[in-house]
């Protein structure tokens, strides 16, 4: 049975090039719609091309540390400062890839997996976690805004680009989808009221309001079918390049093992009611098992729904100053799977060292980190292309004080 499981393979990536270009094998790793090369290219099964991105909007080191092998997480400043938590990450994976030129047009196909995850939770909601409900005694206190999502699935993709002028080119992409896991926790809310003159100290009145869709099928099929499409376009005027691409625009229609669960309870928690002819652990049962049945919520149907996949937008400017040297600007919206986007903007340089070294860097920027750094870098051994590439240098180094991490690598062959 599929649990919900991330699927992505990390970080080594591999094609099949005739030449080296760092244009195109930048065009080629960021998926350009409009990709165009001279040759004919076979990725690597399983190694294609994988691109992984975690974002979070305060980093792991204000709530965790680590003392000597164990993990020590602490919320009690985090929660002081006011700080609600909230983090995502996607990684698209392709496994296989094949494409070749046709006259002026490129053809390619492929086989990837997506994976999209994103979860908010609010500082009350934390402060409830980590201090319970003494410091809310005599009020009504409302826990909103806490949701998470997941959203896994594979495309089979055929891509087209075309030139239709000089100046000019166009590129789409069709792709066959099959959702594997889907959750979306589309509404949690409740409201705890405790109660400091009480028979029972802190007695609580629990009232939720929480709704969630979930769906879940095999690795490999198309048991939750979809579509979604790419689309781009690219001009050329003298030394300066325009790009813009769309991607996974499209839906998933799922019905494997579909369930909606919705919970509008109430349940006052008066302690557990107990004398000395009961067993302890069974009344403890009792209590949990009616906490359980408030949460874990009633399921509704076994309707089947559709879902929008993840989009991502680019923009990309390119200054060609000489043979050598690329000035460039870069903007790209990804969204995550609960529909927020993060934005994430660079300017740098991308400059050849001879005819066997090439590297960009540049500076980024995104919703949650200022002072990121990009270095990539593609060398030249031989036959063999070797490619590195992550959007914050810093997070390489120090992950736990970073908010953004991204990696892509590639060993390429040529023939």
């Amino acid at each position: 049975m599929n649990k919900y499981l991330l699927v992505f393979f990390f970080c080594f990536s591999g094609h099949l090039l005739a030449q080296n270009n760092a244009s195109i094998i930048y065009d080629l790793f960021n998926e350009s719609t409009t990709y165009y090369h001279s040759d004919t290219i076979l990725g690597v099964p399983f190694l294609t091309n994988h691109n992984f991105n975690f974002l979070i909007n305060n980093s792991f080191a204000e709530f965790s540390e680590f003392n000597k092998s164990d993990l020590i997480l602490d919320f009690s400043d985090f929660i002081e400062n006011k700080k609600s938590l909230s983090f995502s990450f996607f990684s698209e994976n392709n496994l296989l890839y094949f494409g070749f030129p046709r006259s002026k047009s490129y053809y390619s196909f492929g086989y990837k997996f997506s994976s999209h995850f994103d979860l908010s939770l609010s500082n009350d909601f934390l402060s409830l976690f980590w201090n319970g409900n003494h410091q809310f005694v005599d009020n009504v206190t409302y826990f909103n805004n806490n949701t998470t999502s997941l959203i896994q699935y594979s495309s089979l993709f055929f891509q087209y680009s075309s030139n239709i002028s000089q100046k000019f080119r166009f590129g789409a992409r069709i792709s066959l989808l099959h959702g594997i896991n889907y959750f979306d926790l589309d509404k949690g809310d409740f409201s705890l009221q405790s109660f400091a003159n009480s028979p029972t100290p802190y007695s609580s009145l629990i009232q939720t309001d929480i709704f969630y869709q979930a769906s879940r099928a095999n690795l490999f099929g198309f048991s939750n079918p979809g579509l979604n499409v790419n689309l781009g376009i690219k001009y050329i005027l003298n030394k300066l390049k325009f790009s813009a691409d769309i991607y996974n625009f499209g839906f998933i229609f799922w019905h494997k093992r579909p369930s909606q669960h919705q919970s509008e309870e109430s349940y006052s928690f008066d302690g557990v009611d107990y004398t000395m002819d009961q067993i302890f652990s069974d009344e403890i049962n009792t209590t949990i098992d009616t906490l359980q049945n408030i949460f874990a919520l009633n399921r509704l149907s076994n309707n089947s729904f559709f879902s929008k996949t993840p989009m991502r937008i680019s923009f990309n400017t390119i200054y060609h100053f000489n043979s050598f040297t690329d000035f460039f600007i870069n903007y790209h919206a990804i969204q995550s799977a609960g529909s927020s986007y993060s934005h994430h903007s660079f300017i740098g340089i991308r400059k050849s060292i001879g005819q066997n070294t090439d590297f960009s860097m540049a500076y980024n920027m995104n919703n949650f980190s200022f002072y990121n750094f990009q270095f990539a870098i593609n060398r030249k051994f031989k036959n063999y292309l070797v490619n590195i590439n992550t959007n914050n240098l810093v997070s390489i180094f120090n992950l736990r004080e970073s908010s953004y991490f991204n990696i892509q690598a590639g060993i390429y062959y040529f023939f």
